[in-house]
């Protein structure tokens, strides 16, 4: 039984039968029609084919040189092709493994293993300038390839941006602009990711890299989403405020991990945006709200980009003074004689913000929760982590 064929197509060539490098193909026409065969998967006639390699040559000389070529790949690799009098195949029944085909199945179920394969262009490098077909195609396929791998890099910056894996993002945030370089989008999310690692200054260096490369090449400036990100990045500071209590850190916090490690699941999920910790007196919730924050904190300080921040709620009258006891803490200023919880709200709606609230429960009135509720539908980029001893009621609430 003939050993399995690896044909690698992203970046060199590469073609092997188990760990022997195929070396007996001198024709590089050779290499070109077994790729094309491979790749396409599907027979086509003797005519096709010597017109296709060979439209610039007499129709006898054309099917002379097609003759020699499937003699050489008949002795190096008959086992993977089909040849008759009339038409030639890839054998798709021959043990092989094609990077191109195992690319797109895996586009389907497992992007960043598909995205491993790519590591460069389709057929990077190789050229048959003799056939303008062959050359045509491999141009096609080569976009083709690059497209799929762009979405895939975008899908994969949006989750990692998503989740807080920033870190982790980098690599395929730099592989996108690589492919894409005039694109606003990448440039943007490898922006966001430098800048939420707490690599402030080359987020802004990655900006003026993109600035030049639009002037130079397009002759416009970046899009205005883009300079504002710049901006917005100028003008905050890193780390971002953490006000939890200091009283805390000095004692060892032990047997919670389990609920630690569920709020951890719950915070680094952005659908989830209301998190209500409930248990009687007691029980340790303000210690648990507070330590669940810190940890979100340690692991990915570039998460909330304004702030987190501890509000105890405990001496609190009434749920009419929250609005302000919000503002005061977030260090808000009023500006005339406008409702403070409108102000306090329209304030919230442009800040990224992890609000710790502690000892909810005496404030639940169908009030506070209807303003709580205008928190999760107009300022998308804040969440609440809420310590009760009941259940706040509320839709969006685990």
């Amino acid at each position: 039984m003939a050993a399995s064929l690896e044909i690698r197509l992203f970046g060199v060539v590469s073609l092997r039968r188990g760990k022997q490098v195929i070396t007996g193909l001198a024709s590089r026409t050779a290499v070109a029609l077994f790729i094309y065969l491979a790749v396409e998967r599907r027979p086509f006639s003797r005519a096709i084919l010597a017109d296709f390699f060979w439209d610039n040559r007499p129709q006898k000389q054309a099917f002379s040189n097609l003759r020699v070529i499937l003699t050489m790949l008949r002795r190096e690799l008959g086992d993977y092709l089909l040849i008759t009098r009339h038409s030639v195949a890839f054998n798709e029944a021959a043990d092989y493994w094609l990077d191109a085909a195992e690319f797109t199945r895996l586009m389907e179920t497992d992007t960043q293993a598909a995205l491993d394969l790519y590591e460069d262009d389709f057929l990077a490098g190789f050229y048959l300038r003799e056939s303008r077909g062959f050359e045509e195609w491999a141009a096609r396929r080569r976009e083709q390839f690059r497209d799929m791998a762009a979405a895939g890099l975008r899908r994969l910056n949006r989750h990692f941006l998503a989740v807080g894996q920033y870190e982790a993002g980098l690599p395929g945030a730099r592989k996108l602009l690589r492919l894409t370089p005039l694109d606003e989008t990448a440039q943007r999310q490898l922006m966001e990711m430098l800048w939420r690692s707490g690599r402030r200054a080359d987020a802004l260096r990655q900006y003026e890299e993109g600035q030049r490369l639009l002037a130079q090449e397009l002759d416009v400036a970046p899009l205005p989403a883009t300079t504002t990100l710049a901006e917005r990045i100028r003008a905050t500071p890193f780390p971002p405020p953490c006000r939890l209590p200091a009283s805390y850190t000095a004692i060892s916090f032990i047997g919670r991990d389990k609920e630690l490690c569920q709020l951890a699941e719950l915070l680094s999920n952005p659908k989830v945006r209301l998190i209500t910790i409930i248990g009687p007196g007691g029980m340790g919730k303000t210690r648990l709200l507070v330590e669940a924050a810190r940890k979100i904190t340690a692991a990915q300080p570039g998460r909330f980009m304004d702030g987190v921040y501890y509000i105890p709620l405990a001496d609190l009258p009434s749920a009419d003074f929250l609005p302000v006891t919000l503002a005061h803490n977030l260090d808000i200023t009023f500006q005339g004689a406008d409702d403070p919880a409108a102000q306090t709200l329209a304030t919230l709606q442009v800040r990224e913000l992890l609000l710790a609230l502690d000892n909810f429960e005496h404030l639940i009135t169908p009030a506070s929760l209807r303003w709580l509720a205008g928190i999760l539908e107009s300022a998308p980029n804040v969440r609440l982590l809420i310590s009760s001893r009941t259940r706040l009621g509320l839709r969006e609430e685990y």
